[in-house]
């Protein structure tokens, strides 16, 4: 709890400071989740943290594509923005910058606004902290409840865990009931089905358990309604498909 609190102070400390450096001029919007901005007389590619726009660049066009970058577009074209990002952290493989992204005259937190208007969904990608990524499940929640149309769409839409193997390899929200635990060497799987061979499970690695742990009682999980933000891995013969819970948030307890 001691490390989670440490991090927690140290992303404040980040902001406030973020907050307080000059504003960027938006040079161009790539699509619903990446900008380009002007810092000191330099282009820079910024990356929204924590979210993820359906493709513009692929064949077909990803539904609500274009709607997206349409609304950034909207929110962001001649405006300047505030970065929030964590300078030590490396950039994406694309060397982006990971950020959050503010626009400057209004505040408007547009990672934020994106999922909570079905632009957007929340991602969780790896063990890496995203700032303000229980706000982001918040409104993502907020969002599937009010049945945007987004959330109505069959590639964005919650699944049952029953249909987890038919999406192996894709990012998805998935609801189940924690059935069984199983502690092995490397990893502790929570189990969402009776049958380990063609059932579907939640993997957390032994390295990541303490994180995990830190925030959810995995002793008192059994029986309980989880939903869970992440990629579906390719079928194993011994627990059938499963997703890899990277984060405390990639697993969240509903009602």
């Amino acid at each position: 709890m001691l490390k989670l609190f440490k991090t927690l102070l140290f992303f404040i400390s980040i902001v406030s400071i973020a907050h307080a450096e000059t504003s960027f001029p938006v040079v161009r919007v790539i699509d619903g989740d990446t900008i380009e901005v002007k810092i000191k007389d330099k282009i820079e590619s910024v990356r929204l943290i924590g979210i993820q726009a359906p493709e513009i660049f692929t064949d077909p066009i990803q539904d609500f594509g274009l709607e997206a970058k349409a609304e950034v577009e909207k929110l962001l074209n001649n405006k300047n923005v505030i970065l929030v990002w964590n300078p030590k952290f490396k950039r994406d493989k694309y060397k982006r910058i990971l950020a959050d992204v503010y626009v400057a005259d209004s505040n408007l937190w547009v990672n934020g606004y994106l999922v909570e208007n079905g632009f957007a969904f929340t991602y969780i990608l790896n063990t890496n902290p995203i700032p303000r990524v229980a706000d982001l499940i918040a409104l993502e929640n907020k969002a599937i409840n009010n049945n945007l149309p987004f959330w109505q769409n069959r590639n964005y839409k919650i699944i049952s865990y029953t249909e987890a193997e038919n999406n192996i390899g894709n990012y998805k929200v998935i609801d189940g009931n924690v059935m069984s635990v199983l502690d092995t060497k490397n990893a502790l799987w929570l189990q969402l089905s009776a049958e380990q061979s063609k059932g579907f499970s939640l993997r957390i690695n032994k390295d990541n358990l303490e994180n995990i742990s830190a925030v959810h009682n995995l002793n008192n999980i059994v029986g309980k309604n989880v939903r869970v933000r992440g990629y579906i891995d390719k079928y194993s013969p011994k627990f059938g498909s499963l997703v890899e819970i990277v984060s405390p948030y990639s697993i969240e307890i509903i009602p």
